[in-house]
């Protein structure tokens, strides 16, 4: 059988960046509020209740949830999955129902937790000019720190792109 979710449950959506790091006690709080029910206080999602393959709620971290090198692991990229699926079927893109400082601080606490180590990360970004700024794994062209990368504050890192390669950077 073949489920095919409404338009309004797919892609990501934008958020206004708050210019603050991660506070991850916030993110924590907004995970225990809003996400636990579904993947669970520990993070690693629920099985499909038949005992099929897979998962009715995917694993947010450990062993088997995304790789370190995913698109997810970026909590830009997160924070704009969230901000237009999550939680599942209470929010769309037209119609979320976490603010962008909330998605923005329960991304960063998901990517905070454990998970699988994708190998050859290095390779991923050929120009490291045009990798996203969120992306937690260098090498970057510039000298913010690997924290900064990983749980901001981005602005600054998407100014010094646009002043010193007229890069204009959305994640």
């Amino acid at each position: 059988m073949k489920i095919e979710l409404m338009d309004d449950y797919k892609g990501y959506t934008t958020i206004e960046i708050p210019n603050e790091a991660v506070g991850l006690e916030y993110g924590k709080e907004i995970y225990n509020k809003e996400c636990m029910v579904c993947h669970q206080e520990d993070g690693h999602g629920v099985k499909k209740a038949d005992f099929s393959l897979g998962y009715e709620f995917p694993p947010l971290w450990g062993d088997n949830s995304y790789n370190d090198g995913a698109g997810m692991h970026r909590v830009l990229t997160a924070a704009g999955f969230i901000k237009a699926n999550m939680p599942f079927e209470e929010a769309s893109r037209d119609n979320p129902k976490l603010s962008d400082k909330e998605v923005y601080h329960v991304a960063g606490y998901i990517n905070s937790k454990p998970r699988p180590a994708k190998s050859n990360k290095e390779n991923d970004f050929p120009d490291v000019k045009l990798k996203p700024v969120s992306t937690p794994y260098g090498p970057w062209a510039d000298d913010f720190s690997p924290e900064q990368h990983k749980f901001g504050p981005f602005p600054p890192i998407i100014a010094y792109y646009k002043e010193k390669y007229n890069l204009t950077k959305l994640k």
